[in-house]
């Protein structure tokens, strides 16, 4: 199903694990850039390497861009 959501940001919350964490990888393999929300940021930080490499595998580029809040 496309969503059109491809080049778009998101917010998922609850992403260090479970379905949270599904919720942010789904969105990153459509070509949505996920801002990711937790109580664990270290869990996070995998989880940030992991998305950028689903959004960007297909265009050859891999970047990171975190966001603090």
């Amino acid at each position: 199903m496309d969503l059109q959501l491809e080049s778009r940001a998101a917010l998922a919350t609850g992403a260090s694990r479970g379905i949270g964490r599904a919720i942010a990888l789904g969105l990153a393999r459509g070509g949505v850039k996920p801002a990711v929300a937790a109580r664990r940021v270290n869990l996070l930080e995998g989880l940030a390497r992991e998305a950028v490499y689903y959004r960007h595998r297909d265009a050859g580029r891999r970047r990171n861009e975190p966001l603090r809040l």
